[in-house]
């Protein structure tokens, strides 16, 4: 008879390797940015993915959109794009999200702990000029 391992099981084994909501961001932006799960694009929805699912956890990417850059296409020539690289430099340029306190009387969460949050003029500076989102065609705005 097949045996599988269990719900609980699968979890604490994620956890174990999984410490925090960064390392796991550093995970998924190297496998999607080096897998090529798509015939073209894939390090740009890696990037879009490592800049939403952090903030869907709390943590904004607080780098300016040169460095970000700089450091992406650094990291791909040299081909040191790894996770323990993107890790450390997510750690440096994170920061958890301001948001509003929180009441437990309150019927349902503010906004900045359910859903990504974007400020306008983040959006507006990822949108223009030579910045990551549009010199690699991704834009959040669009």
């Amino acid at each position: 008879m097949t045996e599988y391992l269990t719900l609980e099981e699968v979890i604490r084994i994620h956890e174990a390797l999984i410490a925090d909501i960064i390392e796991e961001a550093a995970a998924l932006w190297e496998s999607m940015a080096m897998n090529h799960g798509f015939i073209d694009g894939n390090k740009r929805v890696a990037f879009a993915c490592v800049d939403v699912f952090p903030g869907m956890n709390g943590i904004e990417l607080v780098a300016e959109n040169d460095a970000m850059e700089r450091f992406i296409y650094h990291h791909l020539e040299a081909g040191t794009f790894r996770k323990d690289v993107l890790e450390a430099w997510l750690h440096e340029h994170t920061r958890p999200r301001a948001c509003p306190p929180y009441s437990a009387g309150s019927t349902s969460p503010p906004p900045c702990l359910t859903k990504p949050s974007i400020s306008a003029s983040r959006a507006r500076r990822r949108c223009s000029s030579a910045s990551v989102a549009s010199r690699w065609r991704f834009h959040i705005c669009a």
